[in-house]
């Protein structure tokens, strides 16, 4: 369905001259550029008018503003407009003369915006300077947006039609490839005792395969540990599974890697195809303060001194953030959600 863009239309409407601006010349250029006008006083509603122009200058996409004549209801419009949408403002030629009456100038407020300036009824160039800067502007913004929504529209029916195990391991592999290029170059799998290790075959923990792997990187001052587990649906047992045992895997992980003092970071991101309540979430991590960002769960904690099993002998303070991506429909979105989380948290 082909929906086109409304423009709003603030203008004096009543006066010989403005009606004839708008039937002459700028009409014409809207319907060339294929774009609905919206006039108030045509409309066949029984609301009140200010009702109907509240409600139009909300959802139109962008108006058209001729201030000769200076009519307070039109400053109004235009001042309510220009907090959304783009307003591209107009006004007879002899409005700019500061010597004239109220009524006849472009008040001191709006003197400074890019006027399209009209002398006539019939001038042509105001017609192409009009079509020019809603191409320019309005239109141009229109249909960038249209393509990102078309392509937009297209991931998301490709998306769906993956058959839901493979989506959850691609979302496994998709965090891998990126993290990879964060310096996260070996993965483990927290296995079972019961499971044999050789069963989880390196390239197959790259293609996705596997749910709770692990990767770390270090330095001399701190190490960083991430975790991944994918689900088509994060239900309360699952994600209990998943992150049980954690504390003892993650400490045992540091006795084995941190060989110097230092500070820990451990992520554990999820992602659920479905989406995520936050009561489910805020009742499997109670201990957990919530970050700006809802989706990002975070605590701090202490690994204590050494024991005849361990050569750290001094406590390592661990910052521990559960990072959930949920209700994911398309993997670009997918892909731009992870980066922006992996940027915030410094994985």
């Amino acid at each position: 369905m082909n929906i086109k863009p409304t423009c709003f239309i603030a203008m004096a409407f009543g006066k010989e001259d403005t009606d004839l601006l708008y039937e002459n010349l700028i009409l014409p250029v809207l319907k060339r550029l294929d774009i609905k006008p919206i006039i108030i006083n045509r409309q066949e509603k029984n609301d009140d008018l200010n009702i109907q122009i509240i409600e139009q200058l909300r959802t139109c996409d962008f108006a058209i503003v001729d201030l000769t004549y200076a009519r307070p209801s039109v400053y109004f419009e235009a001042g309510f407009a220009q907090r959304a949408v783009e307003v591209i403002y107009t006004v007879r030629s002899d409005h700019l003369d500061r010597k004239n009456p109220d009524e006849l100038r472009v008040h001191f407020d709006l003197q400074m915006k890019p006027l399209i300036i009209w002398s006539d009824v019939n001038d042509k160039a105001f017609s192409d300077k009009l079509s020019r800067r809603i191409g320019k502007t309005f239109l141009h913004k229109w249909n960038r947006q249209k393509k990102e929504d078309e392509q937009k529209e297209i991931e998301e029916n490709d998306f769906s039609l993956l058959p839901q195990l493979s989506i959850v391991a691609l979302l496994r592999k998709t965090a891998i490839d990126k993290l990879s290029k964060e310096k996260y170059k070996k993965w483990i799998v927290k296995q079972p005792l019961y499971y044999p290790r050789r069963s989880y075959r390196e390239d197959l923990i790259l293609q996705g395969i596997f749910n709770n792997i692990y990767s770390f990187k270090k330095s001399q001052s701190e190490l960083k540990i991430v975790s991944i587990n994918s689900f088509a649906s994060a239900t309360k047992n699952k994600l209990v599974d998943a992150m049980k045992g954690n504390n003892d895997f993650i400490q045992d992980f540091i006795r084995e890697h941190l060989k110097e003092r230092g500070s820990v970071y451990v992520n554990h991101l999820v992602f659920s195809i479905r989406n995520v309540p936050v009561s489910r979430i805020e009742d499997i991590l109670p201990h957990c303060a919530k970050e700006p960002d809802n989706s990002i769960y975070s605590y701090s904690s202490r690994i204590g001194s050494a024991s005849k099993y361990s050569r750290i002998s001094f406590d390592v303070p661990i910052e521990t953030n559960f990072i959930f991506i949920s209700n994911i429909t398309r993997i670009t979105k997918f892909e731009d959600d992870l980066t922006n989380y992996i940027n915030i948290k410094q994985i």
